[in-house]
This record gives structure tokens, C-alpha cells and sequence, in this order.
């Protein structure tokens, strides 16, 4: 009798016929891909009115300093990589920029890693809320016969992930 029974299993199991006993369910499956980076400019580096002969310097603290926003994955390290102007112009006039400063911070705006912009690439982390602010400062240095007149000038940045 039980070769009766495991035999009507097995032929029950080979031709498909379902048993009382089965349960089936389902669960729904999703994934979300994230864009890698992004970045925006936040604000440009703004010296305002400067006098000739008078060396003006904004630092990175400061409201007037250059920023960026880039957005990634959380805890991934990127590098920073900076192309900045040594003067500024004004049709044929130019205006001496340099001594840039840079910080970078993640999550808490108080906090912050300073940094030395320049072409090689200076590394950072996404903070836990996917974002990191880039901040620039730097010095112009006008002559005492500087030529009036709004100077400008990019300061570009190139984000490696």
C-alpha cells in the first residue's frame, strides 16, 4: 500500500497536478538607480567694490565666497579638480587673482575641510544626506592706477567620481 501512495505522488508531482497542501505568494521587487553626480553652482565669488592700490580678500567663511553643490551617493569619495583664473578682465585691462582658498563640507555647515583648490585632484566625501558644499575664496590685487570697471573671470570646477 505505501508503494501505492509514493507512486501516485510521484506521478501526481511529474504530471504537474497540484496537491491540496501547496500555498503560493508573491512579493513586489524595485530598485532605484541613482544618478551618479550632479553639481550646481550655488553662487560666484563675489569681491565687490575694491580700491586701486588695496588688495581685497575674500575668505572661504565668508557669505561673498564662491559656491558650489554637488549631490551623489551617500559616503562616496569624489575628487575635486579646479581650473582658476590668474587675472580677471576687462577688455584689454586685467586684474591679478590668486591666493585661492577652498573648503569643502559635507553635512554640518559649521564644519569643514579646508583645501588648497588647484588641477590635481583634491579628494572628498558625500555626506549622509547625498550633498557637499564646495566653497572658494581667493585675493585680487588691484594696481594703484587699476582702470574702473567690473573684471571678471571663471573659476571652473570638474568633479571625478
Amino acid at each position: 500500500m505505501l508503494v501505492r501512495v509514493a507512486w501516485l505522488f510521484c506521478l501526481a508531482w511529474l504530471c504537474g497536478i497540484p496537491l491540496a497542501a501547496q500555498r503560493a505568494g508573491s512579493i513586489g521587487v524595485a530598485a532605484v538607480v541613482q544618478e551618479p553626480i550632479a553639481g550646481t553652482v550655488l553662487h560666484a565669488l563675489a569681491f565687490s567694490v575694491v580700491a586701486p592700490g588695496a588688495a581685497v580678500t575674500v575668505a572661504t567663511a565668508s557669505p561673498s565666497a564662491g559656491a558650489f553643490a554637488v549631490f551623489g551617493v551617500t559616503g562616496h569619495s569624489v575628487g575635486l579638480v579646479f581650473a582658476l583664473p590668474t587675472e580677471l578682465s576687462l577688455g584689454v585691462d586685467s586684474l591679478s587673482v590668486g591666493a585661492w582658498t577652498g573648503r569643502w563640507r559635507a553635512d554640518d555647515p559649521r564644519a569643514g575641510t579646508t583645501f588648497t583648490p588647484s588641477d590635481a585632484a583634491t579628494p572628498a566625501v558625500i555626506g549622509a544626506e547625498g550633498s557637499l558644499v564646495v566653497l572658494l575664496g581667493a585675493t585680487v590685487s588691484p594696481g594703484a592706477s587699476q582702470p574702473p570697471g567690473t573684471y571678471t573671470g571663471v573659476a571652473a570646477l570638474t568633479i571625478l567620481y
